[in-house]
């Protein structure tokens, strides 16, 4: 009987020890998968490859410095792509890109405050947009306070300027005629 016991001992003991390797091999393929993603650049794929592997070793120093390695990566390259779609004046795009790349490093407060520039930047294209169309169908007045939200937003757009000074020329121009 004790012996049977202590089979049964050791072979549970075996069977433990046996769950607990496989469990770190999984951990250490998961490891080495994200490695791998890091050595082809493949920065989101290695974020998720070092998530999975930190739930079966969570205070994994070295697991977790490759993981903020990855999601560092991973957010430089979607601000990266938010920069040169702001080149291109694809703001809608360039705001979602800056976005995903807060999902990787939400506590970047440089990140946030970009994004707010690019929400203030689209912003100004759009009362942009809304002050030639308003100066199209005449409505003028309006269009000037467009153009006036427009700098306000945006300095640097001097599209907006230009409008400001075409439509007080008119205006002005407009109202000496009505005199």
């Amino acid at each position: 009987m004790r012996l049977s016991r202590r089979i049964l001992s050791c072979s549970q003991a075996l069977f433990f020890i046996a769950v607990l390797t496989s469990c770190s091999l999984f951990a250490s393929s998961e490891v080495r998968r994200g490695d791998r993603f890091v050595d082809a650049g493949q920065w989101e794929e290695a974020v998720l490859a070092y998530q999975r592997a930190l739930r079966d070793d969570a205070f994994d120093r070295g697991l977790q410095a490759k993981l903020a390695l990855a999601r560092a990566q991973a957010a430089n390259k979607y601000e990266e792509q938010a920069r040169a779609l702001v080149k291109d004046h694809k703001m809608d795009q360039a705001v979602e890109a800056m976005k995903h790349a807060l999902t990787f490093e939400p506590a970047r407060i440089e990140r946030h405050q970009a994004l707010a520039d690019l929400l203030k930047m689209k912003e100004a294209q759009d009362q942009l947009r809304t002050a030639e169309q308003l100066r199209n169908i005449g409505r003028l007045d309006e269009a000037m306070e467009a153009y006036q939200r427009a700098a306000t937003l945006d300095p640097s757009l001097t599209i907006a300027f230009e409008g400001i000074t075409a439509l007080s020329e008119k205006l002005s121009g407009g109202r000496r005629g009505e005199k």
